[in-house]
């Protein structure tokens, strides 16, 4: 069996001339362009410290009680 494709054997076309003629070399990438440092925002002055909100508490309970939509007065309430 010829390793040669049956296209290049019918028309009698020479693999290394083609090759050649159209195959050109790797022009070398353009260098990146280089990035320029940002500014550092102007930060806020933060006179006080952010607390962080109380922590829940954790409620004992059936899952359905737990689950079941609660009216928001009574739950700040308690």
């Amino acid at each position: 069996m010829d390793h040669v494709p049956a296209f290049v054997r019918r028309n009698a076309i020479d693999l290394n001339t083609w090759f050649k003629q159209n195959t050109q070399e790797a022009q070398p990438e353009k260098p990146k362009r280089e990035r320029k440092p940002r500014k550092p925002k102007a930060a806020a002055s933060v006179t006080e410290p952010v607390q962080s909100p109380a922590p829940r508490e954790l409620r004992p309970g059936s899952l359905d009680q737990l689950i079941a939509p609660f009216d928001p007065e009574v739950a700040l309430a308690s």
